[in-house]
């Protein structure tokens, strides 16, 4: 046998027998994401895009977003957002270190919210909020421009 075909056949048995890939180290893997019910989340971090004559721009400024997630179920991709203008149902996706929650507005917008699996030093859990909106009017405190916010949640 030459030791191309060795190698692939060594290759071939590895990828049968070793399956399942490896914890990473220090992480043991768990469904925390997957069966949490309230999250409570604060961004203090905002990059605010916008497009000028000399192309795509974004400024980076502090933040005091907050909203909460209620109702959580990664089993039925449910889940509810409640904000500063009331409550609206939202999908809810569990995937590995991720659980994400997705939500279009009638009017047009998508708002995307990603939790991580990933603490921190205070036991919270990192989170990045992203909406997708463009109007011509800009009105302080209101979204106008595609916006990403960076934080964390907190399991209530």
């Amino acid at each position: 046998m030459g030791l191309t075909r060795q190698a692939a056949v060594w290759a071939a048995l590895g990828c049968l027998l070793n399956v399942q890939p490896p914890l990473v180290e220090g992480r043991p893997q768990d469904d925390r994401l997957r069966t949490v019910r309230t999250l409570a989340c604060t961004f203090t971090v905002q990059a605010k895009g916008s497009w000028a004559d000399d192309g795509p721009a974004v400024a980076v400024e502090s933040s005091t977003l907050a909203f909460r997630f209620e109702s959580i179920n990664a089993d039925e991709a449910s889940a509810d957002v409640l904000g500063r203008f009331g409550s609206s149902p939202v999908v809810a996706q569990a995937t590995g270190d991720y659980l994400h929650f997705i939500q279009v507005l009638a009017e047009g917008p998508l708002y995307s919210t990603t939790v991580f699996n990933r603490e921190t030093p205070d036991g919270k859990l990192l989170a990045v909020h992203s909406r997708h909106e463009y109007q011509d009017v800009q009105r302080r405190g209101f979204t106008s421009r595609p916006e990403q916010y960076y934080g964390e949640c907190e399991e209530r």
